[in-house]
């Protein structure tokens, strides 16, 4: 998508994560003999998203699709590039997937991926400098001890709320995440009583973090908007 500075070009992909669904939504859904344009657009979506004829799709998944389905945790456009797709995008969509599936473990451990990707890119997207130059692998050894890439999860996060990268909350929510994750995938004992509800509450905060820091949404005559610093990420599209 193109505005009239050749610069502010970015690609998007629609509908990547789904329809919105709503629980009057649910039964239209179902019974397929319901073939109103939106019924049949949202089934045609489903079916994209899950990657599943729509006979495969049993009520629990619906029901599951839609509780992960808010306006908080929604959007109809994403900013694309392959590396975003791959790193990013993907990953994503599967922890939602995953939590329709029932698959609960799996969207957690998902979610602290995506979790490190978005730090990742936040910290090449700002860019920091050092004596008004930006810093390269040799300054973040000195910085740090090692790249910036090769720092433990938790240590990116301090290192990115000391830079003012990320606000208080968001540093919450990243800590959240990674200790959920963390408590799943490196503990015999954790409590999987409330494995569901921790799989919702970690694909919630993430996909806010995610909404929060690409900025990507619908400005003023239908224009597409996404966070400045992000541009950079489409600088080589024709």
């Amino acid at each position: 998508m193109t505005n009239k500075k050749e610069q502010n070009r970015i690609e998007i992909q629609l509908n990547f994560f789904g329809p919105f669904l709503e629980d009057s939504d649910l039964s239209k859904i179902l019974d397929l003999k319901v073939t109103g344009f939106k019924e049949e657009f949202d089934r045609d979506l489903l079916i994209s998203f899950f990657n599943l004829p729509v006979e495969a799709l049993s009520e629990d998944i619906i029901k599951r699709y839609i509780e992960v389905t808010t306006k908080e945790t929604h959007t109809a456009i994403v900013p694309h590039t392959e590396r975003l797709f791959e790193r990013l995008l993907k990953p994503l969509r599967s922890a939602k997937k995953n939590y329709c599936l029932g698959e609960y473990s799996a969207t957690i451990a998902l979610c602290g991926a995506v979790a490190e990707m978005l730090v990742l890119l936040l910290w090449e997207i700002n860019e920091v400098r050092l004596k008004g130059q930006i810093i390269g692998k040799n300054e973040e050894r000195g910085l740090f001890g090692k790249n910036f890439d090769d720092l433990n999860h938790a240590r990116r996060l301090n290192v990115l709320k000391t830079f003012g990268f990320i606000s208080d909350d968001q540093f919450r929510k990243f800590e959240q995440v990674r200790k959920k994750r963390n408590s799943y995938l490196h503990s015999w004992t954790v409590n999987l009583s409330n494995e569901k509800q921790d799989a919702l509450n970690s694909f919630k905060l993430i996909f806010q973090l995610f909404m929060e820091i690409t900025e990507i949404g619908l400005a003023d005559a239908g224009t597409v908007r996404v966070n400045p610093k992000i541009l950079k990420l489409f600088k080589d599209l024709k």
